[in-house]
């Protein structure tokens, strides 16, 4: 086994000596969630850096740090393939439910497409909280997982023929759309240096702005931007207004990151 497997594995908590199996996943998924905060500080102090395997593994594995979409998949996708996993990724475009628009950014959102006896399944741990924890079938998309409700529906729009949509616990009432995809568009690494740029750089962007960290936890999910803390803890929500100065001693104290 490389050391890229069993630095994936002992930053996420998954045992060295098991063989994974499509079965696995299930907890591939929950483990790597709960081990990687989403947030964007890379590009907010100004610290971005070539995207590819080894300053992945530097940043998310020895550094222990999280990231945005682009990262937190990539390296997700690059642990199933070096485990036999047959996994590509595609690009997505995000659905503003405030807006009810499609956003600016267009097709900058990253998932992993799995491959299983001849089935595809959608993978998804950069999402910030809104994600399904468990393989989304193409053909029979439904899940119920401890962050919500998930269904995966075929569905022709400009962005792409699939769409993912959701009903959070604790938050929605209704069911929301998540993001719209291609499955047969394949993305290699190369592309997500050019997402990131756009991200990093375009007035549309939504995380160039401020600090954002969230992060999902066995007992619910911790948001913190430079505006407020926001736990939700075993269903009940707690929102505070924090000073801006407050970020990084906040940061360590829930996310371990400085």
């Amino acid at each position: 086994m490389g050391e890229f497997n069993l630095l994936y594995r002992k930053r996420v908590g998954l045992d060295n000596d098991k063989n994974l199996q499509f079965e696995d996943l299930n907890e591939v998924l929950e483990k790597s969630a709960l081990a990687f905060p989403f947030e964007n500080l890379s590009i907010i102090l100004n610290q971005r850096y070539k995207i590819d395997k080894e300053s992945l593994t530097k940043k998310l594995l020895l550094e222990k740090r999280g990231g945005l979409c682009y990262e937190l998949n990539p390296i997700l996708y690059l642990f199933l393939k070096e485990n036999g996993f047959k996994v590509k990724l595609t690009k997505a475009t995000v659905f503003d439910n405030d807006k009810q628009e499609w956003v600016e950014t267009g097709d900058t959102h990253i998932v992993i497409i799995l491959n299983h006896e001849g089935n595809n399944y959608l993978l998804d741990i950069g999402f910030g909280v809104q994600v399904p924890l468990k393989p989304l079938s193409f053909s029979n998309g439904q899940v119920l997982a401890k962050t919500g409700e998930f269904e995966l529906k075929k569905e022709d729009t400009k962005f792409g023929y699939f769409l993912l949509k959701m009903k959070l616990f604790h938050r929605d009432k209704e069911w929301k759309i998540g993001y719209a995809f291609n499955s047969s568009k394949e993305c290699g690494l190369k592309e997500l240096n050019e997402i990131d740029e756009i991200i990093a750089t375009s007035k549309a962007s939504n995380f160039n702005k401020s600090k954002i960290i969230v992060k999902l936890f066995d007992f619910g999910h911790i948001n913190l931007s430079e505006e407020n803390l926001t736990i939700v803890k075993n269903g009940t929500i707690s929102k505070v207004k924090i000073k801006k100065e407050e970020f990084a001693s906040l940061a360590k104290k829930y996310f371990n990151i400085s």
